[in-house]
């Protein structure tokens, strides 16, 4: 049997982390829950104190100050013991069997199941056993978090691989602690830059809750800034795949379009609207047109709130995997 390690950044998460390390307990290929307090503010260490003493499995780590969820990842990459590793989110949770399902079928260096989202934790999904895996390529895994066109993005950098922890180690590969933004997307591409097999399956088992405080809808400018600047160096590592190498291209200029969005909306809140329209002129003259272009797909989007949609919504469907 396949054994994992799973891996959870604990940052002010002691109302959620115990049902997130729960479920990971329960799956009978773990063998490790590392939980690295980053720092937390709150009563978390009490919480993962207590959870420790219940569980011979759970490892226990912290840092000395916050240092974001890349960071306390790659402190507990240090102490995976097991065959994969899984990123669990402390405020998400695994479904029943979920690892079962997912080793079953072919061997691969990474292989995701389906997501579902819940804005409340009232009837959690059953999994099922996998349909067949299908090869995700580096190409399709960017284009599907690049909107262009009549393209709609289907978010796959928020999916949950399992990853072989024999390939993260032949390569060297870990989060880049710069970013707090798209970490995961980048270790991803960076992987399959580095060849790993990508198996994909609907079957439902990762459950993330959507609440509307949830620190990855608060990223500040900054952060958006290293995500796009890290999308850069994404470039020079698919030299070699000309078709990945076109998607991480599109997916840089998205990625700019938005940069350039909210820096005009910075500069509005400190110099208003003329203000900003001066600075853009003279800075940039040809970003105005995409500018108010995101601002009138960010009205549209205001009309209809995307929290409550959400519930009970499944990421990933057959027309995604095509």
């Amino acid at each position: 049997m396949n054994t994992v390690s799973v891996v959870i950044a604990a940052y002010n998460c002691a109302d959620t982390l115990e049902r997130a390390v729960r479920s990971a307990l329960m799956q009978d290929e773990v063998t490790q829950v590392i939980i690295v307090n980053d720092a937390s503010t709150d009563n978390s260490a009490d919480v993962i104190e207590r959870l420790a003493l219940d569980d011979a499995r759970i490892v226990s780590l912290s840092l000395p100050r916050n240092a974001g969820p890349s960071a306390a990842r790659n402190l507990a990459l240090q102490h995976v013991r097991s065959d994969y590793v899984a990123i669990l989110d402390s405020d998400d949770c695994f479904a029943e069997n979920r690892f079962k399902t997912m080793l079953s079928g072919p061997s691969w260096d990474m292989v995701a199941d389906n997501i579902v989202f819940m804005c409340e934790p009232d009837m959690l999904p059953q999994n099922t056993l996998a349909s067949q895996n299908v090869e995700l390529t580096c190409e399709k895994f960017i284009e599907g978090n690049t909107s262009k066109g009549v393209r709609v993005r289907t978010e796959l950098g928020f999916l949950k691989p399992v990853i072989s922890t024999a390939f993260l180690k032949r390569h060297s590969i870990n989060y880049d602690e710069s970013l707090r933004l798209g970490e995961d997307f980048d270790l991803y591409v960076r992987l399959l830059s580095k060849g790993a097999k990508f198996g994909l399956s609907l079957s439902i088992g990762y459950v993330s809750f959507v609440r509307e405080n949830s620190l990855s809808g608060m990223h500040a400018t900054e952060d958006l800034r290293k995500f796009y600047k890290a999308t850069l160096l994404h470039h020079n590592m698919l030299a070699h795949d000309p078709q990945a190498l076109r998607a991480a291209e599109e997916h840089s200029e998205v990625l700019r379009q938005r940069l350039v969005l909210r820096q005009f909306l910075d500069k509005k809140s400190q110099e208003g609207l003329f203000g900003a329209l001066v600075h853009q002129v003279f800075r940039a003259p040809s970003d105005v047109v995409p500018i108010f272009s995101g601002i009138a797909r960010a009205k549209i989007r205001s009309i209809r709130p995307e929290i409550a949609n959400l519930h009970g919504q499944i990421l990933l469907s057959e027309e995604s995997l095509a």
